[in-house]
């Protein structure tokens, strides 16, 4: 008699919980590996980005302004600030100062496409 109620009682217990005790354990198991699984989805990325930062302040890289851009004569003191200003400069000075600075502005120019050819070939 004994027997029968402890049979009673796992079978009333099962329907109330809708589950059996295997069931129950492997059911928690699966909550514990898909938590599992999310923090790593969550957690990789940020730990990647981490590293690559830390990479990148190990480098410590020069600014992308590089040597050949510094040495230019021009300078952007050079040119007056006020739009019809000449001073005491001749019009030949000025033709000249507009030749530098095309002159610059071309080299710069094919330095950025350089640059950026540069770029899309390392992607």
């Amino acid at each position: 008699m004994c027997d029968l109620k402890k049979i009673r009682w796992k079978t009333i217990k099962r329907q109330m919980c809708g589950v059996s005790h295997l069931a129950g354990n492997l059911s928690l198991m699966r909550f514990i590996c898909l938590a599992c699984y999310l923090k790593l989805v969550c957690v990789c990325p940020c730990v990647c980005f981490a590293v690559k930062v830390m990479k990148f302040n190990k480098e410590q890289a020069a600014p992308d302004v590089s040597q050949e851009e510094h040495s230019h004569t021009y300078t952007a003191t050079s040119v007056p600030t006020e739009t019809g200003f000449r001073g005491s400069s001749t019009l030949e000075e000025v033709v000249e100062k507009q030749a530098d600075l095309i002159e610059y502005l071309k080299q710069h120019n094919t330095l950025l496409s350089k640059r950026l050819l540069n770029l899309t070939a390392q992607h």
